[in-house]
């Protein structure tokens, strides 16, 4: 049987570690909802490539049907927004030069979590 690397378990860690917090922040009241932080998050980070109105070539590469300018579309990748730009910070793109915080990497994880709920279990 091969052995995990060390990359590969850091990043399973990392992965558990956001789904234990968010199972703790279910039964919050959310503070973070789309109207005062995800719409300005969405459109900083996000829309210059997962926007539904950009055609195959202006959206960079972005996967067909990942349009985050639609609520039930971010609610259906939710798992994956978190994996990619919260647990590994794949998201957005390194070579774009603005980059989210970690502050606002923990707000996004909060937000989608409060929004959306947490993971099925």
């Amino acid at each position: 049987m091969k052995r995990m690397s060390r990359t590969g378990a850091l990043f399973v860690a990392l992965f558990l570690l956001a789904v234990v917090a968010q199972l703790g922040r279910a039964d919050q009241k959310c503070h973070l909802t789309y109207a005062n932080f995800g719409k300005a998050f969405v459109e900083k980070y996000c829309l210059l490539c997962h926007d539904s109105h950009k055609s195959f070539f202006m959206r960079m590469g972005a996967p067909a049907g990942y349009f985050f300018d639609q609520a039930e579309v971010i609610e259906k990748y939710k798992d994956e927004i978190i994996r990619w730009a919260v647990v590994k910070h794949d998201m957005p793109p390194r070579w774009m030069p603005d980059q989210p915080t970690k502050a606002e990497r923990e707000q996004l994880l909060e937000w989608l979590d409060c929004e959306y709920g947490p993971p099925p279990k």
